[in-house]
């Protein structure tokens, strides 16, 4: 049993999240033998590592159950009191905190949006098992919560509770206040980003919230990315979104999603993905066997998907 504490302080995120950076490089590349080594982020910047045992080290476990060798759950982080701040390494990037996994010589820009309740570096390990040619950003969303977490937009906790209670959901007749400021945030990060890095392809993609955002983004032609990463998510405003399926056509989509998800359903799902191949989008779907989180086979995909995306090298 190897464990790094119950909770860490707001003193120690930095090397906490680094802690996790490191044991998802070693669970990886444990993952073509059985040994497994379970990682979680608890209330924000606290994490717990802890050998699981042996277990397959892909796929096939249910989520949840203790066993996945790198499931992440984030039910947790929206309900749970969690102390303010940062969870990794931050900077500013157009105006938004952002955390940042940058390499010398990047090859891919990836710009993950987090869900509702988490912070930007709540998704930095994801850095960690993408290709070490992709220049990874992590924006944090604007509004904040009053248990630290953040949001993309303005969400009636008592409202969200009430139907999460009623079981999932499917999102498609929602109609968030305040999307078009969070679509403007996403879009001036991605034009810095492509600023600083000219002829980079792009990869915009995010979890739960942050997927909706991502992919609302890019049918109000926000963003024109080469890639659009959904894990966990759900159509939202979908009268507004169908006229705007054409900016899909031909466009490289992951799209991930628990078959147990208790937050939004894999009918949800289904039924976004869809949509997305009505429009013309080339979607490469994964339905995993677990719940509203991102278990190993989600990262292993992600990083398949985006290496597909990585610009020749200079000896190419």
């Amino acid at each position: 049993m190897l464990s790094m504490g119950k909770r860490a302080s707001r003193s120690t995120a930095g090397a906490c999240t680094a802690a996790i950076s490191l044991a998802m490089r070693r669970a990886w590349s444990r993952a073509s033998s059985k040994s497994g080594l379970a990682v979680g982020i608890r209330g924000g910047s606290g994490c717990c590592l802890k050998y699981v045992g042996k277990e397959k080290a892909c796929g096939g476990l249910q989520h949840g159950s203790g066993k996945d060798p790198m499931a992440w759950d984030y039910r947790g982080l929206a309900n749970r009191r969690r102390p303010p701040g940062p969870s990794g390494p931050m900077t500013t990037i157009a105006g938004s905190t952002v955390s940042c996994a940058r390499v010398p010589q990047p090859r891919l820009l990836v710009v993950l949006l987090h869900g509702y309740g988490m912070q930007a570096g709540d998704l930095l390990p994801f850095a960690s098992v993408l290709p070490p040619e992709a220049a990874c950003c992590f924006p944090q969303a604007a509004i904040p919560l009053d248990d630290g977490g953040w949001t993309w937009w303005p969400v009636d906790r008592r409202l969200r509770e009430a139907s999460l209670r009623a079981g999932p959901r499917d999102l498609h007749d929602t109609h968030p206040p305040g999307r078009e400021a969070a679509r403007a945030q996403v879009a001036a990060v991605c034009r810095e980003l492509r600023a600083r890095h000219p002829g980079l392809p792009l990869l915009l993609g995010g979890f739960s919230q942050g997927g909706m955002l991502a992919c609302e983004t890019v049918l109000h032609g926000d963003c024109e990315p080469q890639g659009l990463a959904l894990l966990s998510a759900s159509r939202i405003a979908f009268d507004e979104w169908q006229p705007l399926g054409h900016r899909l056509r031909g466009l490289p989509v992951l799209q991930a999603h628990g078959e147990s998800d208790g937050n939004v359903s894999h009918a949800a799902a289904v039924a976004l993905r869809g949509f997305l191949e009505a429009a013309g989008a080339q979607v490469d779907w994964l339905s995993f066997d677990g719940g509203h989180g991102l278990p190993l086979p989600v990262w292993r995909r992600m990083k398949r998907f985006a290496q597909a995306l990585l610009a020749p090298s200079a000896g190419d």
